[in-house]
């Protein structure tokens, strides 16, 4: 099964900060986790974060799920 976690940082945060976050951090994080780690791009992550919900509505509204 696969998953995906990301890290949300201010615009204004300089590319090579995001990129030591995005090799460094994830990677610590997911292996003391027990899980492995697949760093992507922030311009991936930004698309996941379009395409997701438009792909889980497609299932969770017509199946009338709610939160209740």
């Amino acid at each position: 099964m696969t998953h995906w976690a990301g890290l949300v940082v201010p615009g204004a945060t300089l590319s090579g900060a995001i990129t030591c976050l995005n090799a460094e951090l994830v990677r610590e994080l997911f292996t003391a986790l027990g899980a492995s780690a697949k760093p992507g791009t922030p311009e991936e992550f930004v698309s996941l974060l379009q395409v997701d919900p438009v792909r889980f509505a497609k299932i969770v509204l017509p199946a009338g799920v709610n939160i209740d």
